[in-house]
Parts: structure tokens; sequence; C-alpha cells
């Protein structure tokens, strides 16, 4: 089969050419003591705080002996990359608001999961929090891990820092994304290739809403 070759890409009608917007420059790591720019959590979002960079011979995403507590890990999304970070080499607990027979694979798993989030214990030790996006900025666990000055990331930022070093396929769109990653995660499981995946919905071809590797 010849390569064809691509067409030239027409200008926006709306955008000059000195307008055209460029790729964002990747952000490295922060080694070093973080700065205190913990986010205040009277404002929309959750904002981090920088995160040691990995030490040589370490995960790539600098995730291996983290103790990582993940606010609102019974979601779809956040339990796959709780069994994720945990096959990383991660120290994975995290918390929600109630039992769910996603929280009892997690625990079935080894993972440790609380359902106590209105005390705002966030356990000693903690090295990184991941917030779920449905945790409020008012969140008492949230507030307590902003009085500690902990790293705070969320689980969109999470899950972006896992793929460093790695090729990643996303699927984006309005319907049909979970679909999408379970028709295309499954056999490429099948045919041996070893992906990590991880879908927002429970998928019977998938370790309850994860494969990691």
């Amino acid at each position: 089969m010849t390569a064809m070759p691509t067409p030239p890409t027409p200008p926006h009608p709306d955008r000059s050419p000195s307008s055209a917007p460029t790729a964002p420059t990747p952000a490295s790591p922060t080694s070093g003591a973080p700065t205190p720019d913990a986010l205040n959590p009277t404002t929309p979002g959750h904002g981090s705080r920088p995160i040691d960079a990995p030490q040589a011979g370490a995960d790539a995403a600098g995730f291996g002996g983290v103790s990582v507590y993940l606010i609102g890990i019974g979601g779809c999304g956040m339990s796959g990359l709780a069994r994720m970070l945990a096959t990383r080499g991660a120290d994975v607990s995290g918390s929600d608001s109630q039992r769910t027979p996603t929280t009892d694979g997690l625990e079935r798993a080894g993972i440790g999961v609380s359902f106590d989030q209105d005390a705002g214990r966030v356990p000693e030790g903690t090295k990184l929090v991941v917030a779920s996006a449905a945790i409020k900025p008012d969140h008492p666990e949230l507030l307590t891990a902003v009085q500690r000055g902990l790293p705070i990331l969320t689980y969109a930022e999470a899950l972006g820092r896992c793929m460093i070093g790695r090729t990643s396929v996303a699927i984006a769109g309005t319907h049909g994304k979970s679909t999408t990653v379970g028709m295309l995660g499954h056999p490429l499981i099948r045919c041996g290739l070893d992906p990590t995946v991880i879908v927002g919905a429970t998928c019977p071809q998938l370790a309850e809403g994860s494969e990691p590797a």
C-alpha cells in the first residue's frame, strides 16, 4: 500500500494565520520543596501544588512508593485510577460517600476505603491527594489536604501524569466514549498487547473499570 500525502488544512475563516493556536509546552516536574500555592477552597476548581520529580529508576510518572489518597474513589474513573496506581507501586487508599459494589471490589483488591468523609481525615503519611471532579472545594477532606499543604491533583491531572513516558490514546466526545474505549481496549488485551485501559463505566471485559499494566 502506498501512503498518500496529507492535503494541507485550509485556514479557519475566523482566524488569521498569525493567530493560529500552538500546542502548549508540556510542564516539566518540579523538584525540591513545593511552593506554598495550595488552592483557595473558596474558588472553583481544585488546583495543585508541584510534586517532586521522579527519582532515577522509579516509575516514569513518579507514583512508585508514594502514598496516594483519592477523594471520591468509588467513581468508575477514580476506581480504575486507584487500581492502576496500585499496580504502579503506589500505596493507595481513599474515601467515598457510601459503600457500593465498586468500593467492595477495591477493598478485595487490598485498597482501603473510608466512608466517613465528614470527619475530614486524611491518613498520616499521605504524599498526594487526588480529588474526583464531583468533589466540591469545601469538602472536609479537601480542606484538610489544603491545611496540611499536601499536593492536590484532579482526576484528569492524575490520569495525565500516569501517561508520562507512555504512548496514549484518548477517546473524547459527547456520547459513546466508554463504549468506544471498551471496544478498543478489549481486542488490544486479547491480542496480547498488554495495554493500560481506564474506562468511565463498568465493562465486563475489563477489571471493574480498568485493565492496569
